[in-house]
């Protein structure tokens, strides 16, 4: 329509779309904008330890529904997986209780926090004192997951969550009135990768820098709703 009406205009859209995929292409891009949000540092064995939380909160990551594999049941996905499974670490070094929190975002029928409570039971034999199964958002979660822990009389936690996601859920839990240390996991690395593979174009790198400026809207999001 533009080409025939306003081939100028029409030239133009064309131009910054096609130089704004092949940038978002190139590895490089969501490596650079990881380095600026994946500000919190992993958390040492001994700091860990030493942590005053009394509880562990896993944030839900999705899930992967009707899995042939496992009977065609919702099961956790990759992302809640991992940190399922860096939950249940934490745990083993402290001691401390698990929530699990996450709900049905899009009318599931089983909320994501029963889903790892039951990879956490089945695949590390770790039970979860609580599930919080309400939340949609990262605000909800925290929000969701305040009002169970202020009745236990637990007002520090250990936050479980992936590194890039971090910023953004421990500014919602700090709002939910709860003090935080948080337990990132997932850093990005690259490695020893020869730099030429930095402005590759790859369709994993267009997933990344989405995944990424979808982090850092809700970071601004959550800064003007607050």
């Amino acid at each position: 329509w533009l080409w025939h009406r306003r081939p100028r205009l029409a030239k133009w859209s064309m131009g910054v779309g096609a130089f704004t995929l092949i940038v978002t292409s190139m590895p490089f891009v969501p490596y650079a904008i990881n380095r600026a949000i994946e500000t919190i540092p992993a958390l040492t064995t001994t700091k860990l330890r030493q942590s005053p939380a009394r509880a562990i909160v896993i944030l839900g990551g999705g899930r992967y529904p009707d899995a042939p594999e496992y009977g065609a049941r919702d099961t956790v996905s990759i992302y809640s997986l991992e940190r399922v499974r860096y939950g249940a670490y934490v745990h083993r070094i402290t001691g401390l209780p698990v929530l699990t929190s996450g709900g049905s975002v899009h009318g599931s029928r089983i909320p994501e926090a029963k889903l790892m409570a039951e990879s956490l039971r089945d695949d590390f034999h770790i039970s979860a004192q609580w599930i919080e199964g309400q939340s949609r958002t990262t605000w909800e979660n925290a929000r969701f997951s305040a009002e169970i822990l202020h009745r236990a009389g637990i007002q520090h936690v250990l936050l479980v969550t992936h590194a890039q996601h971090m910023p953004r859920a421990v500014y919602a839990f700090k709002q939910a009135g709860l003090e935080v240390t948080a337990a990132p996991l997932g850093f990005h690395r690259r490695g020893d990768s020869p730099w030429i593979y930095l402005i590759l174009p790859s369709a994993d790198a267009v997933s990344e820098t989405a995944t990424l400026l979808h982090e850092v809207i809700g970071q601004v999001w959550y800064w003007l709703r607050s």
